[in-house]
């Protein structure tokens, strides 16, 4: 059995993960009895999904903050004072569900991640931008954050509560580290050490986007690593899948953002993560020849897409690369992350339909976080002028 703070213990973390050519959309679920139990228990309350229609209700300025809630009761989600409170209560109360029906598994470690990695990457950005802060006014006495023991309440308002790591812990965690010490107690020794080591690199060259994408690639390294000991194939295969949609998003993003400012291959590198079907290194390689090759200005889009059209083609993130052929207008970001969103609806949907096994379980979990994600979309619409039409482009939704 492997405990819920076995992520925080993991080891060896590859440097290259590669699916190579998955085929997710193609491959047949398999029935898995050890799943049975976990997929009766959480199909029982997929019929509770909030409709469409009722999702777009809550942009709605006319429709009263009552209507709203008896909406959510009605889909079971927990009772609080407001909606927001409501939502994290019902990711906190999902993954409750999916630690006990799956307490044998990696699957919830897996999807609790997000929200360890999250909380890492918030916090430590915070030490460090208020440290620097500090030096700056200061005769270089320590930071008061830096003595806090409990997290601040302007940081832990930002904080998701679901994740495998407790965040007091993280937090003192993080203390240590920002004081040039290893000995942490949540993080596990090598995720320490890698931590460290960037820390110590960005005292040198004072950019906190490289421990931001110190933290991502420790991230994609840890839901392989766990992927990697799952006791069950399609258990592994489903995280492997869940993996590359997340990763080969990431470093396309990445790389047209650094061929738009045309950054150093090196600096690209680091930049990219593992887990993707196209690997980091394929993609290194058509960088090195479209920087080459480039011109002053706008990106040459049509040379870009040539490029990346023939590793991107049977893969199953194709459909997104088809959303950049016009990167350099604003409006393709919103049609990029939409996609990919809904990618991982298709790979949640395509769970769903099984029987039961791990696919039934992890899919009917991820169309509950994009249906909570759906909710934060509409009420962020709420206090604007916005058409229906409008609305119903934002929501993430299946084919």
């Amino acid at each position: 059995m492997t405990s819920a703070k076995g992520v925080s213990k993991v080891e060896y973390l590859p440097t290259v993960t590669s699916a190579n050519v998955r085929k997710t959309w193609e491959r047949k679920s398999e029935n898995e009895i050890s799943f049975a139990h976990a997929t009766g228990r959480l199909r029982a309350l997929a019929n509770v999904r909030l409709s469409r229609e009722n999702l777009l209700l809550f942009a709605d300025k006319k429709v009263p903050s009552k209507r709203l809630h008896e909406l959510l009761d009605h889909a079971a989600y927990p009772p609080a004072n407001t909606l927001e409170e409501r939502l994290d209560l019902k990711q906190q109360q999902d993954m409750t569900l999916l630690r006990y029906v799956c307490n044998r598994n990696t699957l919830p470690q897996v999807m609790a991640l997000t929200a360890d990695f999250h909380n890492l990457k918030w916090l430590l950005k915070n030490l460090l931008l208020c440290q620097a802060e500090q030096n700056k006014n200061s005769d270089n006495s320590p930071a008061a954050i830096l003595q806090e023991q409990t997290i601040p309440a302007r940081l832990a308002d930002n904080l998701l509560n679901y994740g495998n790591y407790k965040v007091a812990g993280l937090w003192h965690d993080l203390l240590k580290l920002v004081n040039k010490s290893s000995n942490c107690r949540e993080l596990s020794p090598y995720i320490a050490a890698e931590l460290l080591h960037a820390l110590q690199s960005y005292y040198v060259n004072q950019d906190i986007g490289s421990v931001a994408a110190a933290i991502d690639r420790l991230y994609y390294n840890s839901v392989y690593s766990l992927a990697m000991q799952a006791e069950s194939e399609s258990e592994r295969t489903f995280e492997l899948d869940y993996l590359a949609l997340q990763a080969d998003k990431v470093n396309m993003q990445a790389f047209l953002r650094a061929l738009q400012i045309k950054l150093p291959l090196d600096y690209v590198e680091k930049s990219l993560v593992n887990g993707g079907e196209v690997t980091v290194q394929t993609l290194l390689q058509i960088y090195e020849k479209l920087s080459v090759n480039a011109k002053t200005g706008d990106l040459d889009m049509t040379a870009v897409m040539k490029a990346l059209r023939p590793v991107y083609s049977k893969t199953q993130s194709a459909e997104l690369l088809e959303t950049i052929s016009t990167w350099n207008d604003a409006e393709t970001r919103f049609k990029f992350s939409k996609k990919a969103d809904e990618l991982l609806l298709r790979l949640a949907i395509k769970g769903r339909q099984n029987t039961y096994g791990c696919d039934a379980v992890a899919g009917q979990y991820l169309e509950n976080c994009l249906e909570i994600k759906n909710i934060h979309l509409m009420l962020a619409l709420r206090t604007g002028e916005h058409s229906g039409d409008k609305c119903l482009e934002l929501l993430r939704k299946a084919d």
